[in-house]
């Protein structure tokens, strides 16, 4: 961290660059701060938690500058301060669980650093607390049920279920959720839909993506609708109404008052959050 000093065992270097492990820091910076997430040591989602919210507006700041000087050669162009956020938690209306068995039991969470082991998650500081309640109900119903995880590693013949992957509509409230399998079976389908939609009545379509690749693309253009066909994400600025399709899911995790629509794509006008 800018301002720190800390051992360090160089592992390689480059002709630019070069990179190594830590060892110990010998002095901190005022901006290194305590982590709130009990599980950022090994969760792989969030990479700056340790940076205090004022230092890592300007972080971000400085990587855009570094960007422009180095691959644009514009050592010159004035970049604004990083907009903050009010409240830079639990603003995150989209999230992708990738799911596993660990230790006998369901692992709904995020990959580990440098890895594709699940760190089981009970909820996420910077995501919607909606979000992080039908996650846990989803879970809830797969385990009592005996859906079987996708087994990463095996692949064929071993689980159907390989994602859950859920958004909220930031104006109207309404959540879409998208099942990704294996294969073109849902297990215990109706299950699913009758408990996750009585928990939670703001769920409008609930969505099965099939991916049999063995890749990390998540979302594939083979769907079935499994409960309605669409939810209504927002109004644009010309208040006409803009639905929520599956493959709009990748790369777009917006906060709250910085989504914007251009034409029938989202694109995020984004405010950074705590530790992203």
């Amino acid at each position: 961290m800018p301002g720190e000093t800390a051992s360090v065992q160089v592992l390689k270097t480059k002709k630019g660059y070069g990179y190594g492990k830590l060892l110990s820091i010998k002095s901190k910076s005022a901006d290194r701060v305590t982590p709130p997430c009990p599980i950022y040591d090994q969760c792989g989602g969030c990479l700056i938690q340790h940076l205090s919210y004022a230092g890592q507006l300007a972080h971000k700041k400085q990587i855009v500058e570094d960007a422009l000087a180095r691959i644009g050669g514009l050592k010159h162009v004035h970049v604004n301060d990083t907009l903050g956020m009010e409240e830079p938690w639990q603003y995150r209306n989209k999230v992708q669980v990738p799911v596993a068995i660990q230790d006998g039991h369901f692992a709904f969470g995020f990959y580990k650093k440098r890895s594709h082991a699940i760190v089981d998650m009970d909820h996420c500081l910077i995501t919607e607390p909606l979000i992080d309640a039908i996650v846990q109900k989803a879970k809830a119903v797969a385990e009592e049920n005996g859906v079987v995880p996708y087994d990463e590693e095996r692949h064929r013949g071993h689980g159907q279920l390989r994602h859950i992957a859920c958004r909220i509509g930031k104006e109207t409230g309404e959540v879409m959720v998208i099942f990704v399998t294996r294969t073109e079976d849902l297990p215990f389908r109706k299950v699913f839909i009758s408990q996750l939609t009585a928990a939670f009545p703001q769920i409008k379509s609930i969505v099965q993506n099939i991916n049999t690749k063995k890749n990390e693309c998540h979302l594939r253009r083979q769907k079935q609708d499994v409960m309605g066909t669409r939810c209504h994400l927002r109004h644009d600025w010309r208040n006409k109404i803009r639905y929520l399709r599956p493959l709009l899911f990748p790369g777009q995790s917006l906060s709250d008052k910085c989504a914007v629509s251009k034409s029938a794509r989202l694109c995020g006008a984004h405010r950074p959050g705590n530790g992203d």
